[in-house]
């Protein structure tokens, strides 16, 4: 109905060597989403006026293709969050250079690996 399959292949298990910069690029060091969104016991170091999904729950929400298109342009997906633009489609870097050199896509895939390595 969505443009997507209602079942997909299970994921590959995380991988070490994505898992260690995915986390890094997710907490305060890397883009700081741990600002709004917690990870288990972990609350978010700020809050606004909302509540953001903890990270150990996403993985189990949403499928990889969403998690994507949301990484490229989360307001696209869901105006009503307020959620910053790390990369553009053009550019497919960050400004995280120096964490897999700034590749927005491989930097988005190691922040999978990290969600996937701690759901629940």
């Amino acid at each position: 109905m969505h443009g997507f399959a209602p079942t997909t292949a299970p994921n590959p298990s995380p991988t070490a060597e994505l898992v260690a910069p995915g986390e890094l690029l997710l907490n305060k060091d890397g883009f700081g989403c741990t600002a709004c969104h917690g990870i288990k016991d972990t609350p978010p170091y700020a809050t606004f006026e909302f509540a953001a999904p903890k990270f150990d729950h996403v993985f189990d929400r949403i499928r990889k293709e969403y998690y994507t298109r949301w990484m490229w342009n989360p307001t696209r997906v869901e105006h009503r969050y307020r959620m910053p633009i790390y990369a553009t489609p053009e550019e497919r870097i960050t400004l995280q250079d120096e964490i897999l050199d700034g590749d927005a896509d491989a930097q988005f895939e190691a922040m999978w690996h990290y969600l996937q390595s701690i759901a629940r």
